[in-house]
């Protein structure tokens, strides 16, 4: 997840918080990230199945992103959008959640 959500999912659970990995049915992961809400994650090990795209709509493959090359959550994003870019800038997760948000911000933002 990459925003917040309220209320609850279509089983009864609740959102995880922003910055978790978690599972959802194909048709809801779709919806999640065509509303700008998550990203698609690769899955280990996973059946996925692959298509060749048709022709003339191949675009150019995209640059691997370099570390550090994200842009930084905003000031008022929840501690653990900070946490999972503190971790994708290099720290170890038990530092980052060690630190508070304002000390992640100095450090990163």
């Amino acid at each position: 997840m990459i925003e917040q959500r309220s209320g609850g999912r279509y089983d009864g659970r609740t959102w995880p918080p922003v910055g978790e990995d978690f599972d959802v049915p194909d048709e809801e992961g779709a919806g999640l990230c065509a509303q700008g809400s998550a990203i698609p994650v690769a899955v280990k090990d996973a059946d996925v199945e692959t298509r060749e795209a048709p022709f003339g709509t191949e675009s150019a493959p995209e640059a691997p992103e370099e570390p550090g090359a994200t842009q930084p959550p905003a000031q008022n994003a929840p501690k653990a959008s900070w946490v999972a870019y503190s971790v994708a800038q290099g720290l170890p997760e038990a530092d980052a959640e060690a630190l508070t948000k304002a000390e992640l911000i100095s450090r990163y933002g």
